[in-house]
């Protein structure tokens, strides 16, 4: 086990913590993906009035809803009100 690793978290075991522990970490994967791209040189925000254009803009409407997603998540896991299942089951084919 890797030390600091999110899933070291005390009381965090079962596989829907994990579950949790993963989706808040492709969620600051995003925001790192997104701030990054938003704060790209961009020729068509140059242009916009505001100084974003529109795909930047809505880089930046998605960080906002990610870092609102992430908050959440780990919010409920340090309080231990886990959902055990935060989105359908696929069904096999």
């Amino acid at each position: 086990m890797t030390h600091g690793a999110i899933t070291d978290i005390p009381g965090a075991v079962g596989p829907d913590d994990r579950r949790l522990f993963r989706m808040v970490q492709a969620l600051q994967d995003a925001i790192v993906f997104r701030r990054a791209r938003a704060g790209a040189y961009c020729y068509e925000c140059d242009q916009a009035p505001g100084g974003r254009c529109e795909d930047h803009a809505c880089d930046l409407d998605l960080i906002a809803s990610y870092e609102q997603d992430a908050r959440a998540i780990s919010a409920a896991i340090s309080q231990g009100v886990i959902p055990r299942q935060a989105s359908p089951q696929r069904q096999p084919i």
